[in-house]
């Protein structure tokens, strides 16, 4: 295992402890300053040593090996987490009693296939027609974030007078890496190794369990500063999130380094699309949901500052089986979301025509 800036700097203070003279390692101390400058540049020794090992050995590894060197690295593999969230459930009309939804209750999405259990006991009072619940995906995946307004039934037994729920707010899931995606995280780990820049402080605020995406903008709010914006599929990351992020780059950084931890901001997208089916189709409206349904998908799958391209959409729409042409009403240009903006849709604001 390499020495790492932390690792280095601690074996600093040490030694330089041990004399018993110079004990001021406060951070902003002159002393500390001076040695946290020598770490760094020992560090680069080290980054460049790891650097030529990378390239002379690594390439010809393969599924287990990769895991067994990249550890050695410092560089585990990324887990897979659980989405989390809240479900709306309710009724259409105010409840004329209490009803309990017990934690564990399971929810699910109309295939079937991704559920939801819930956290905490819940309870609809009488009067009321909804209640919010906390509920955490059954397995690990970014399948898990639908997005809000997302129609679930429930799960084996109904809840006497439980009509329906939906996702009201869903994210941080993550699937588990696969071994293309952990190889070609290498460059940008050993960059990272580098502290006190831009890729370096976005690489270690990715590598946190449950977050999907980030981006960062330098000297802002000010000069000497980053602002880092998260992302948890969700578009919406919670406190907990932020401070895990936070803990990572408190440890992570150059003594130089000063930062903002934020969440992106929701970006709506409303769309109206023309889909022409070929005469031979038997049911066009079924087909039309087909395509609304690979838009939804397409656009909730896309990354914090991602932006979104009308000739994607095309494309994305002329790739499905019966359908001859496509032309997208609004909006009228391609999207570019700012550093900070998450787009997001539902199927209710996808119109095809």
């Amino acid at each position: 295992m390499f020495k790492k800036f932390q690792d280095i700097l601690k074996d600093l203070f040490t030694f330089v402890g041990e004399g018993g003279k110079l004990t001021d390692f406060n951070v902003g101390s002159a002393l500390r300053t001076i040695l946290e400058a020598v770490a760094a540049i020992t560090e680069e020794v080290w980054y460049q040593l790891q650097f030529f090992v990378y390239r002379f050995f690594l390439s010809t590894s393969q599924g287990e090996w990769i895991d067994r060197r990249l550890n050695d690295f410092g560089m585990p593999r990324i887990e897979g987490s659980a989405a989390y969230g809240l479900i709306t459930a309710g009724r259409d009309s105010p409840s004329p009693l209490s009803i309990l939804i017990s934690a564990g209750t399971i929810f699910q999405d109309e295939s079937g296939e991704l559920q939801y259990i819930t956290q905490k006991d819940a309870i609809l009072n009488i009067g009321d027609s909804t209640v919010d619940i906390e509920a955490q995906a059954a397995d690990v995946g970014s399948d898990y974030n639908l997005p809000a307004g997302t129609v679930l039934k429930q799960s084996g037994i109904a809840i006497s007078g439980l009509e329906w729920g939906k996702i009201k707010l869903m994210g941080g899931g993550a699937d588990i890496e696969s071994d293309e995606d952990y190889v070609n995280r290498v460059p940008d780990y050993f960059d990272s190794l580098s502290r006190g820049t831009g890729p370096a402080i976005a690489y270690a605020a990715s590598t946190v369990k449950g977050v999907k995406s980030v981006t960062l903008k330098e000297n802002y709010p000010s000069k000497g500063w980053f602002t880092i914006y998260i992302d948890d599929g969700s578009g919406v990351a919670n406190e907990t999130l932020l401070q895990s992020v936070r803990a990572v780059l408190e440890d992570y950084r150059a003594f130089t380094v000063h930062y903002i931890v934020d969440t992106a901001k929701l970006r709506d997208f409303t769309a109206q699309v023309q889909v022409i089916c070929y005469t031979d189709v038997i049911n066009a409206d079924e087909l039309k949901l087909d395509v609304r349904s690979a838009i939804v998908k397409y656009v909730n799958a896309l990354k914090m500052a991602q932006p979104l391209y009308l000739s994607d959409l095309i494309y994305l729409a002329r790739a499905i089986d019966g359908v001859e042409n496509v032309r997208v009403i609004a909006p009228i240009e391609d999207i570019m979301p700012a550093e900070d903006e998450l787009l997001r849709t539902t199927s209710e604001k996808v119109v095809i025509v």
